[in-house]
């Protein structure tokens, strides 16, 4: 028998060692915008951006909007050392990235 109680709940977004790399996407792109550097192929490491994974960084490889549809979607790779990179894909509406982005708040 097949009951929904038994199973795990299936964990949301791109993981990887147990953190969400779509909100550390979403601090990269804030920490990019805030220090005024290029979004595209700069390497941030992750413990710049308060994800506490040493020797690991994001790197933005494409990024497209599809507006028939307001969808925005980010390729990026997660590096770490001695490791293969490890590929991604992003995928939100475009209101609630926005929103999601917006660097007001950031001190």
């Amino acid at each position: 028998m097949d009951f929904k109680f038994f199973q795990k709940p299936k964990p949301q977004g791109n993981m990887y060692l147990m953190f969400n790399m779509d909100d550390a996407l979403i601090n990269v792109i804030r920490w990019l915008q805030y220090h005024n550097w290029e979004i595209l192929n700069s390497d941030t490491y992750m413990s710049q951006v308060n994800v506490p994974i040493n020797n690991c960084f994001i790197r933005i490889t494409s990024w497209r909007r599809y507006d028939d549809v307001g969808v925005v979607e980010i390729d990026y790779k997660v590096i770490e050392a001695n490791t293969r990179p490890i590929d991604f894909t992003f995928r939100m509406g475009e209101m609630e990235f926005q929103r999601r982005i917006d660097i007001t708040g950031i001190n």
